[in-house]
């Protein structure tokens, strides 16, 4: 199963992806980090003022991730979608379509949605630069988005504090990988495990 996390600034994703790393029921599972962090620290610069800018930092983005996620096999999560991209900058879109429209790769996405105000630490990542209230807004249009993109293959987890968010979002892949094993996550299933 090829599984995503994603949302907006600081919502747990690296945080979930490394406490993942560490479970026995993923000892079978690659990971892919944040490729957009792994640029900023090897030296990337980006002018967030400039669009060019934003999309160039976009494009090579899209492929690294791209050529990481075709390296590993079937059984990876990845931290960020392909198309979150496009919540930065909507031009990746068009850059995607050009190098062939691999945005739908996933066969699960787990949303985390941004925390309460008073959570909200910038120093977890300090190539993160968003204050509160863009990240709220970049973490509700990554959850448009997702559900745009990847419909009923996303699940979204909602929790006031950073280790009810990875608590539950670990417990629901475990218990996707537990019943569904490598097989596709279908709607009726993700019904069945939000309700749980």
């Amino acid at each position: 199963m090829r599984i995503a996390i994603s949302g907006g600034p600081c919502s747990g994703k690296t945080t979930l992806l490394n406490y993942l790393k560490q479970c026995s029921f993923m000892k079978e599972y690659s990971f892919i980090d944040e490729v957009a962090t792994d640029l900023l620290k090897s030296g990337f610069e980006i002018d967030d003022q400039c669009k060019d800018s934003r999309l160039n930092f976009q494009r090579e983005i899209y492929r690294k991730q791209c050529s990481y996620e075709k390296e590993k096999n079937n059984l990876f999560v990845v931290d960020r979608t392909l198309a979150e991209g496009a919540v930065y900058c909507a031009d990746i879109f068009e850059f995607g379509k050009e190098v062939g429209g691999y945005f739908s790769n996933y066969d699960l996405v787990i949303y985390l949605s941004h925390l309460d105000q008073d959570q909200y630490d910038l120093h977890r990542n300090i190539f993160r630069l968003e204050e509160y209230k863009k990240a709220a807004i970049l973490s509700e249009k990554t959850r448009k988005l997702l559900h745009l993109i990847y419909k009923d293959r996303v699940i979204e987890v909602h929790r006031s504090s950073m280790e009810d968010k990875i608590s539950v979002a670990s417990q629901l892949i475990r218990k996707v990988i537990e019943v569904y094993g490598s097989s596709k996550l279908h709607y009726s299933h993700a019904i069945f495990l939000e309700e749980r």
